[in-house]
């Protein structure tokens, strides 16, 4: 499901330690980063935002405002593109109506479904993520696997997206590393960000951090955002505060029981969530697990985003 220190000159020459090879990088250098940051989105702390990523939304043609009117939506790159092929009809009528659109992919594991799925090779694939059995931890260390993500960030690039929400860098701490022979590290997951957040710097676009609360302090400087799930259901929102204080949004999730109610969540439901230790600062939206278009707000306001049927 939803969803890196200094770098060698260049991906061939750097990440030496436990790097396994499928041919050249195509990765920037990271000083490409550096010389387009002052260009790179940097979302406001506290903004209020939208995610869903259960299918593609509507947004309908000459609407006079999105639903919810929220200045932030963070969808799924293939479903809200018709597979990399129309950046119009979602994400151009979104920047018509003047929101900004964070763009989905899993960066850590292999999915099935996607366009690209077929360029994954076998020695690329780990262990089969529990919950999710069409998917596998994918080896990020490989340069085949960051060849496919580097297509994917410039997809999003070509799309419009204005940031990219890479999900599942956090295998180093499920299944024994991914459950690759050589098990994936917390450094493999620092070196990928700081990868990937060079390559998006280099469309102007802004990176975020999908869980992995471990590597915070190394990928902080970075990323423009986090994206968390869940961190008051397991009391961690505090490990988060890193981000609010270096002036970046923490964009959480949180699952109640009854959330997609029509009626909504009380008000002592939602501060259990809204309230919780360490939230202070956050943009904080009750979801289902299955991220449609039903949200509901810390103030208790409700807003169903229209899906494609």
């Amino acid at each position: 499901m939803i969803v890196s220190a200094a770098l060698a000159a260049s991906l061939g020459a750097g990440l030496a330690v436990g790097k396994l090879t499928g041919g050249n990088s195509r990765y920037q250098k990271p000083g490409a980063r550096a010389a387009a940051a002052a260009d790179v989105w940097q979302p406001a702390v506290g903004a209020q935002w939208q995610i869903v990523l259960e299918d593609g939304i509507q947004v309908k043609s000459g609407a006079a405002a999105a639903t919810p009117d929220v200045p932030i939506f963070d969808l799924d790159l293939y479903t809200n593109t018709d597979d990399g092929t129309d950046a119009a009809s979602v994400i151009g009528a979104l920047h018509d109506l003047g929101k900004k659109v964070i763009c989905y992919f899993s960066a850590g594991t292999y999915e099935p479904d996607r366009p690209d799925s077929d360029q994954y090779v076998a020695a690329d694939k780990g262990a089969t993520l529990p919950d999710w059995p069409d998917e596998k931890w994918v080896d990020i260390r490989r340069d085949s696997v960051r060849t496919i993500i580097k297509g994917r960030i410039d997809l999003a690039a070509s799309m419009g997206c204005d940031g990219i929400d890479p999900d599942n860098m956090d295998g180093y701490d499920n299944q024994n590393g991914g459950g690759f022979t050589t098990p994936l590290t917390e450094q493999d997951s620092i070196d990928l960000i700081k990868l990937m957040a060079s390559q998006a710097a280099s469309h102007n676009m802004a990176i975020g951090l999908k869980n992995a609360l471990a590597i915070i302090p190394d990928v902080v400087d970075v990323v423009q955002f986090a994206v968390n799930e869940e961190c008051a259901a397991y009391t961690e929102c505090s490990e988060m505060q890193p981000f609010i204080e270096a002036g970046k949004p923490v964009f959480h999730i949180e699952y109640p029981d009854d959330a997609g109610n029509q009626d909504g969540l009380s008000a002592s439901v939602r501060a259990k969530y809204c309230d919780a230790k360490g939230t202070t600062g956050f943009s904080t939206v009750l979801k289902t697990y299955d991220l449609d278009g039903w949200v509901q707000y810390c103030d208790g306001t409700i807003a169903t985003t229209p899906l494609v049927s």
